[in-house]
């Protein structure tokens, strides 16, 4: 998921309220299955907007 945000919604000029509200709760309910799943296998969720290489 390498730069992939879920605290921003990227807004579209052909978004309205109901579009950025829906895509808000895709990606908190995204995140939160990607925390179950990495402590489901004994990992940590790191959410980072800058990566180093």
């Amino acid at each position: 998921m390498i730069g992939f945000c879920f605290k921003e919604v990227t807004i579209k000029p052909y978004y309205d309220e109901n579009s950025i509200a829906f895509k808000k709760k895709k990606l908190f309910w995204a995140r939160k299955l990607l925390e179950i799943l990495a402590s489901e296998r004994h990992k940590k969720f790191i959410e980072s907007s800058v990566i180093e290489i």
